[in-house]
């Protein structure tokens, strides 16, 4: 079961941090989110029944959305496998920025989750800025080892901008 809800915990980032073309509607990603947030935030309350009672739809719902990413990376062949880190100084600072704007202690998962969030967010919004339009992308996160535990994120990103303008955003 800890598995399990790791697994979804790790999902969730993704679905979080994902976003598509307004031309092209990722209707798994939509489908696997509805059951997701039925269950993922009881079980973060302590309460794993609905995480229990629909763990075979998730996984449904998660194989489908795998089988929709794998074939928009097969045809869509302009994806670019992207790693976002934070530094030290970075990762403080949002955390802190964070922790003010909410009424409650956030730490752990909540908070890591909280900083990866912002972060895309302000990703998306430089790209917006800069390319005058949003990219499709489908990420997700990972703790760091070997002396640092700091969040950082894996993906994709469909765009026939170089990996120059990439790293600049």
């Amino acid at each position: 079961m800890k598995k399990l809800l790791v697994w979804c915990a790790a999902l969730i980032i993704g679905v979080a941090a994902s976003a598509q073309d307004k031309k092209q509607d990722w209707k798994e990603m939509h489908s696997f989110h509805g059951v997701m947030s039925k269950t993922f935030h009881p079980a973060e309350e302590g309460n794993v029944a609905p995480l229990k009672e629909n763990a075979t739809a998730l996984v449904q719902k998660a194989k489908e959305w795998q089988v929709r990413l794998l074939e928009d990376v097969r045809h869509n062949t302009n994806g670019k496998f992207i790693t976002l880190t934070f530094s030290n100084e970075y990762y403080t600072e949002i955390a802190r920025e964070i922790q003010e704007k909410t009424t409650w202690n956030i730490k752990g998962y909540n908070l890591d989750n909280a900083i990866a969030k912002l972060a895309v967010k302000r990703f998306l919004g430089r790209w917006r800025k800069e390319f005058k339009r949003s990219v499709k992308h489908w990420l997700v996160t990972e703790i760091g080892q070997n002396n640092t535990e700091n969040i950082h994120l894996h993906g994709i990103l469909w765009t026939d901008e170089n990996e120059e303008k990439i790293q600049q955003k």
